[in-house]
């Protein structure tokens, strides 16, 4: 008697898995991030290193806080800056100390125009009686108007043990009222030498300081100059040699 054949399996279609959520580190970092938002230890390493280097070096102080250097350093201590709760912790830092040292624009503005626009002959002075006075020590400094002598920068004496004093640079002064008052257009020329010669590290580190040069000359982002170089331009404005 043959055995009955068996009769194949029909084989049910797998039902798929529900698609997990790929919520990675990068994606989580394009949360919206208010000015309220904490910051996070490595972003406040980023906002002290910052501040202990006078708001002078932010590429010094994103190295000191995160892995990075050259061109990683730069456009990341940038992206840093324009995020709102970075760039809120920097100004309560900022306004601390201003507060602490009394400053105010209108301050540092006034020292400028004070060593920018004085006239010589106000260190002419005379007496209670009109007669002419020799400045010949520091204490006779209190003759001059206030004014004045905000544009003296030191004193000494010469070989002839003569009493001079040294007064400020106008030019620089100038120069620093009329770039605060926006009356100049900027024009950066930028020297990058033989780029045939160089490796591809020295042409990444040679670019990155150009565009942190320029970035700080234009006032735009490194992130915005960076794609510019890329592109084969080098900004409005920017010669490169």
């Amino acid at each position: 008697m043959p055995k009955p054949t068996s009769q194949p399996q029909a084989h049910k279609p797998r039902r798929k898995a529900p698609a997990r959520s790929k919520r990675t580190l990068s994606t989580a970092a394009r949360r919206v991030v208010s000015a309220d938002s904490p910051l996070t230890p490595q972003q406040r390493r980023f906002v002290d290193e910052f501040a202990a280097g006078g708001f002078q070096n932010q590429t010094k102080a994103y190295e000191a806080a995160y892995r990075a250097r050259g061109a990683a350093a730069i456009s990341g201590a940038s992206r840093l800056l324009n995020q709102a709760n970075v760039a809120a912790a920097v100004q309560v830092l900022r306004d601390k100390l201003s507060a602490k040292l009394e400053v105010t624009a209108q301050r540092v503005l006034e020292e400028w125009v004070a060593m920018g626009f004085y006239d010589a002959a106000d260190l002419v002075v005379t007496d209670e009686n009109g007669v002419l006075r020799d400045i010949t020590s520091p204490k006779d400094l209190r003759l001059l108007p206030e004014r004045v002598r905000r544009c003296i920068v030191g004193w000494s004496w010469d070989r002839n043990s003569n009493f001079t004093l040294k007064l400020a640079a106008k030019t620089p002064n100038l120069e620093l009222i009329g770039r605060y008052l926006g009356m100049f257009v900027e024009r950066k020329e930028l020297r990058l030498g033989d780029l045939d010669k160089k490796s591809d590290a020295e042409l990444d580190a040679a670019i990155a300081q150009a565009a942190q040069e320029i970035a700080q000359a234009e006032g735009i982002p490194v992130e915005k100059v960076l794609a510019q170089l890329r592109a084969g331009g080098a900004g409005a404005g920017t010669t490169m040699h």
